[in-house]
C-alpha cells in the first residue's frame, strides 16, 4: 500500500447505515469501486485486509455482516473468485414529494429502497450456487449418501456456508471427507457422514482443518502394515456423546 492511497468514507455511510469500525472500511472500499452501473470490487481479500489491518478471516466475518445486512452485492464469476458490489451504485440527487432531498444510494428514511430485479438475480444466484456446491459434493464425495431432497433447510445452511467460505473450500471439504476412513464407514459402527453432517459448521471446519484425516499407515517390526485405530475411536467416541446429526 502507499502512502498516498486513501479511502472516502462518506457521512451517510455512518449517520444513514450506521456502519462503523472494518465494517464501515470495507464498505467504503467496495463503494469506491462500484459507485456507476456495471463496475465493481474483484480485489483480492488481501488488499481489503492490509486496509483495514485485519486479517483475512476477520475480513470475511465483515463481508458476511454486510451480506447480512442487504448493503452488498456478492456475485460468484468463478471458483473462488468473486465481484462485490454496493446494494445501489447509482448516487441519487433528486428531491422527492416532500421536498427533501434523497440520500445517496436510494436510501430513504433509513430504509433500503429495494429493486425487484436486483432481488430475483440475487435469488437466481443463490440458487446456482446451491446447485453447484450439490454437484461438487456429488462428483466427488461417491461413498456417501447422494443428496434426493433439496429442502429449504438445506439450501439455508448451503447459503450460509458460501457466505463465508468458497466452492474451492468445499471441494477440500468433500475431497478429505471422501478420502477419510472415518467418514466413509470404516469404523467400528459402519457410520457413514451425509450432506447433513458436513452442512453443519463445525464439522465443515473441523473436516477442512484435517480433523477426520486417515491416519498415516506405520510398518510393525514382521514388515506387516497396520492402521492405527485409536484415532477412529476417539472420533467415534466424541460422535457418540455429541448425540445425532442434526436432520434437515
Amino acid at each position: 500500500m502507499q502512502s498516498k492511497n486513501f479511502i472516502v468514507i462518506h457521512g451517510w455511510m455512518i449517520n444513514e447505515l450506521n456502519l462503523k469500525g472494518n465494517d464501515l472500511l470495507v464498505y467504503a472500499l467496495i463503494y469506491g469501486f462500484s459507485q456507476t452501473d456495471n463496475q465493481y470490487y474483484t480485489g483480492s481479500l488481501d488488499y481489503l485486509a492490509e486496509w483495514c489491518n485485519s486479517t483475512k478471516q476477520g475480513i470475511i466475518k465483515n463481508l458476511e455482516n454486510l451480506l447480512s445486512k442487504d448493503l452488498i452485492v456478492k456475485e460468484q464469476l468463478g471458483y473462488n473468485k468473486y465481484r462485490w458490489s454496493t446494494k445501489f451504485n447509482t448516487m441519487v440527487n433528486k428531491v422527492d414529494h416532500d421536498g427533501k432531498q434523497s440520500l445517496p444510494n436510494n436510501i430513504a428514511r433509513k430504509h433500503l429502497v429495494v429493486d425487484k430485479s436486483t432481488t430475483k438475480a440475487n435469488k437466481e444466484s443463490k440458487e446456482e450456487i446451491v446447485q453447484d456446491f450439490l454437484n461438487l459434493y456429488h462428483t466427488i464425495c461417491k461413498s456417501l449418501p447422494k443428496v434426493k431432497s433439496i429442502t429449504d433447510k438445506r439450501k439455508k445452511a448451503i447459503t450460509k456456508l458460501m457466505n463465508t467460505y468458497t466452492l474451492n473450500d468445499a471441494k477440500e471439504v468433500f475431497t478429505k471427507a471422501e478420502e477419510s476412513s472415518f467418514l466413509t464407514g470404516k469404523n467400528d459402527r459402519g457410520w457413514k457422514a451425509d450432506i447433513d453432517f458436513i452442512l453443519r459448521e463445525d464439522k465443515f471446519i473441523s473436516i477442512l482443518e484435517g480433523k477426520y484425516d486417515c491416519k498415516k499407515k506405520s510398518v510393525s517390526a514382521e514388515g506387516s502394515l497396520k492402521l492405527d485405530r485409536s484415532v477412529d475411536k476417539n472420533r467415534l467416541r466424541e460422535e457418540k456423546t455429541s448425540g445425532k446429526v442434526e436432520k434437515f
